[in-house]
């Protein structure tokens, strides 16, 4: 059996084509991979896009993958591709594996990760069915079944270990692991699946000749596929690059905000406490994880939280004393300030609590 599948490759195939397949096919698993990690990254308002740029990239990773492949092939008689079923080829391939990707952010059990892996490969064999009706020769393609049964079963099965090795996908060589898996899925059923296929010659059937030639073919294939995933990969890259960015910022910020003595708490338009330093949660006796949407005048006695924020509209600037209610020990008295900030994407206001001055 492994024969077989050495001879069809070597010997019905331009390996030239086949090594370009492959490569088309390594770059599309890696760029797959890396944007399926920054989908998991993401908050949820942004997921769904990364999501749909995974499925693009996967699904017409697969398809150039297919199509490069195909014209490789030499079945001793001319070949082309019907048009329509082509498209359909590649819309196959983004929605059904797109799917399974999207499965796999959803699960978080091995089991539901694991029947993900099953989707994206039914998405792979999917894809090749419907490519291989596109193809058009002088004669009829005829199938061994224990073939296909197993390029299918190899497609499922590495596409169901790409999605578990990507479960702990933290570091360069989890990526490197994940995009070999799948394109060991991609590939494997592709190469086992074309051995089932012999071609019985019908002279009866009428096929045009290539309109272009084989190599502006596979050049226009591969640089297209080759400048959308560049693309798709470098806005990963970016994008992850940004965020770390962003997070290492909002942790510095964090560190001088807890060596800050006096307490501050960010605020959103309706007073509910977004964040707070540590020093505020001292003066408090609770964790952030209880404050955290609580209105800000839970925490005093005193305030009337409301028309402060009212005067802080036309003011920009609002103090009062104020008493914080601690939650097992003795109240404080303090002086509480609130500023307006336009700057903040989600915190409208910053509260300073300030113990007041000894005299």
């Amino acid at each position: 059996m492994l024969n077989e599948i050495y001879q069809c490759i070597v010997i019905e195939h331009d390996y030239r084509l086949v090594l370009l397949a492959a490569a088309i096919c390594l770059f599309a698993s890696y760029t797959t991979m890396s944007l399926l990690q920054r989908a998991r990254e993401a908050a949820e308002g942004t997921r769904r896009h990364w999501v749909v740029l995974t499925a693009i990239s996967a699904g017409c990773g697969v398809w150039a993958t297919h199509f490069v492949a195909m014209i490789a092939y030499d079945p001793g008689m001319n070949l082309t591709f019907d048009v329509v079923l082509t498209v359909a080829s590649v819309l196959v391939a983004i929605i059904l594996i797109g799917t399974g990707f999207a499965l796999w952010l959803l699960a978080p059990s091995v089991s539901a990760q694991a029947f993900a892996g099953v989707m994206i490969g039914v998405g792979i064999a999917s894809m090749h069915a419907t490519g291989m009706t596109a193809v058009k020769l002088q004669g009829l393609l005829v199938y061994d079944y224990s073939y296909v049964a197993l390029g299918v079963v190899l497609g499922v099965g590495f596409s169901i270990a790409a999605c578990l090795s990507m479960r702990s996908a933290e570091r360069q060589r989890h990526l490197l692991r994940g995009a070999l898996l799948f394109t060991l899925a991609i590939c494997g059923l592709h190469f086992t699946a074309m051995t089932a296929v012999s071609v019985e010659y019908d002279p009866t059937v009428v096929v045009p000749t290539y309109a272009v030639p084989k190599v502006y073919i596979v050049l226009g294939v591969t640089l297209a596929a080759g400048l959308l995933l560049a693309m798709t990969l470098a806005s990963a890259l970016i994008d992850r690059h940004l965020v770390r960015q962003f997070r290492d910022e909002v942790r510095r910020l964090r560190d001088l905000s807890n060596a800050a003595v006096e307490g501050v708490v960010l605020l959103d338009a309706n007073g509910r406490i977004l964040d707070a330093n540590s020093s505020f949660l001292n003066l408090t006796g609770r964790q952030l994880e209880v404050l955290r949407g609580l209105s800000l005048q839970h925490c005093f006695r005193n305030i009337d939280l409301q028309a402060m924020l009212q005067k802080l509209d036309g003011q920009g600037d609002v103090a009062r004393q104020a008493v914080v209610i601690h939650a097992t020990g003795p109240e404080t008295d303090v002086e509480l300030r609130i500023l307006q900030r336009q700057d903040f994407e989600v915190a409208q206001s910053v509260a300073l609590v300030r113990l007041p001055a000894e005299k």
